[in-house]
């Protein structure tokens, strides 16, 4: 399931949602957002704000990473 935040609003370097808004639903397990410099490494923002123990980044123009809540690489399985 891809929940989009209500509310969201940006910044000319940010995004911003409250967690408030978000369902609650024990099956998010984390969020994603892009890193348009190409890297592809959780910030100490991307670390102390991010929703559950999963925290996926898309650098440009194709790496896609994950990490948990501590910033420990995890492995990514991509299925069908």
């Amino acid at each position: 399931m891809h929940v989009i935040p209500p509310f969201a609003r940006e910044s000319n370097n940010r995004a911003y949602f409250n967690r408030l808004t978000l369902p609650a639903d024990r099956s998010l397990v984390g969020s994603i957002h892009s890193h348009p410099s190409g890297v592809a490494l959780p910030s100490t923002e991307d670390l102390l704000y991010g929703y559950g123990p999963v925290i996926m980044i898309i650098g440009y123009p194709d790496k896609i990473r994950a990490f948990d809540k501590n910033g420990k690489t995890l492995n990514v399985i991509f299925t069908k």
